[in-house]
């Protein structure tokens, strides 16, 4: 029998009497071809054309972005509703004029005798060059009860300001200049440049965008918004919308990982997001060490984890004597499918608990579109930092991805059984696997 239209997973756009609007179509990606080179443009079909949308009055849509992961946290970029199909996300650079930063001192008179005080918006970036970060004292303007100074060094990345405290030669007068340092009831202020709005482009960094439609509904009035789960995530490295041809040739690999993938959980390296305490100011490189970034820089460290599916290893694990004493090696290459979309610097967490660092990615595409994701992976030491990285979600069961929760109504409590538990067939005698795919194909051991 030939395969019909409809031998495939109903989408979003195929939804009968929605009870939210339903998002634009054809949702595309792309860098915006400016003489700044910080431009993203984002376009999308109108979705008041879509016919299951017309039981509701459409004011526009919304546009979200995420950095590092797909899978969010996702921020609104505008701030009303866009009644237009284009949106261009870029870096915008704002002046702040006189900051009173009088209450912002970091460290006053320290045990390096350092004065040093941090505003409010950072980083600071030069005034000619939204991309460069500050980094002289030409880049910002400091004031002490409102006499200009100049300061001693500008730490534009943790918005940092630090103030003469050596006295200087006067060659011209011969005469000996002392630093001018605020007293108990002095008036800092600062004027310099920051970022509102940064799109990075070096460095193949990860950034994602979901379009929503924000409307009103005709039955009840109720003003509604496309739920984030009905959308789909765009990023730049899609040139291209992915028709349904190799749409299936996704399922068809998905379906290979399926019989015989590894089940891995992953954990994407964060680039954004708020910086550590522990990058100090006189050394820009966070401490490898730290419980709090886990040596990335940015608290948190690491988005996820996320659930995906990876073929199996194929490699050898050796013990190797080594000048710092006994290391266990493991590299080897494999793939899995186009999401998460993956990066160097990620790294991986079995079921028996090794961890792996991912190494560099290589991406089969189509038209733009990323079909699979092929990467070497390197078994990490035991003493590593990423050893320390929190699983969370998965304390309750005993094995992560293979019990569901359930109530048992005699013993009044929560119980965990296998998702391959079959009813039907006595616990005495069921063989049960670890996954769905090991019970479709035994039967349940019937």
């Amino acid at each position: 029998m030939a395969a019909g239209p409809r031998d495939r997973k109903t989408t979003t756009k195929e939804r009968q009497n929605p009870t939210h609007p339903l998002p634009p179509l054809n949702t595309n990606v792309q860098w915006a071809f400016s003489s700044t080179f910080t431009g993203v443009d984002i376009h999308w079909t109108d979705p008041a054309l879509l016919p299951n949308n017309t039981g509701f009055d459409i004011l526009g849509v919304n546009v979200y972005r995420s950095f590092d992961s797909e899978f969010g946290p996702f921020t609104r970029l505008n701030t009303n509703p866009l009644g237009a199909t284009f949106y261009r996300d870029e870096t915008t650079s704002e002046a702040v004029v006189q900051e009173d930063v009088s209450a912002r001192f970091v460290a006053q008179g320290d045990e390096q005798g350092r004065w040093i005080f941090r505003v409010r918006n950072y980083p600071i970036t030069t005034p000619d060059n939204p991309d460069v970060v500050a980094n002289s004292s030409a880049d910002v303007q400091v004031f002490i009860d409102g006499v200009e100074i100049n300061p001693a060094r500008v730490y534009g990345e943790t918005g940092e300001v630090e103030l003469q405290t050596a006295y200087q030669y006067d060659t011209a007068t011969n005469e000996r200049i002392d630093p001018a340092l605020p007293g108990p009831n002095s008036v800092v202020t600062c004027s310099y440049r920051y970022n509102a709005n940064l799109i990075e482009n070096d460095l193949y960094k990860r950034t994602f965008y979901r379009v929503t439609t924000v409307a009103y509904d005709k039955w009840d009035g109720v003003l509604k918004e496309t739920p984030m789960e009905w959308t789909e995530s765009r990023h730049i490295q899609q040139m291209e919308n992915l028709d349904y041809i190799w749409r299936e040739a996704i399922r068809r690999n998905r379906w290979i990982l399926d019989q015989g993938g590894e089940r891995v959980k992953v954990f994407l390296h964060k680039y954004r997001g708020v910086t550590c305490k522990c990058k100090r100011p006189d050394d820009p490189h966070p401490r490898n060490d730290c419980g709090s970034c886990f040596g990335t820089g940015i608290r948190g460290g690491y988005e996820g984890p996320y659930n995906i599916l990876m073929a199996p290893p194929d490699a050898e694990r050796i013990i190797r004597q080594t000048e710092r004493g006994r290391v266990e090696e493991m590299v080897y290459d494999v793939w899995t499918g186009p999401q998460p979309l993956l990066s160097q610097r990620d790294f991986m967490v079995k079921m028996n608990g090794d961890r792996y660092s991912i190494g560099s990615v290589r991406m089969p595409t189509n038209r733009g579109n990323v079909l699979q994701q092929h990467f070497n992976v390197d078994i990490l030491d035991k003493r590593d930092i990423r050893y320390d990285v929190p699983v969370t979600g998965t304390d309750a069961l005993a094995f992560p991805e293979t019990r569901t929760i359930d109530w048992d109504d005699e013993k009044d409590e929560v119980r965990y059984p296998q998702i391959t538990d079959d009813s039907a067939v006595s616990n005495d005698i069921e063989e049960q696997g670890r996954t769905p795919v090991w019970e479709n194909i035994s039967g349940g051991g019937q």
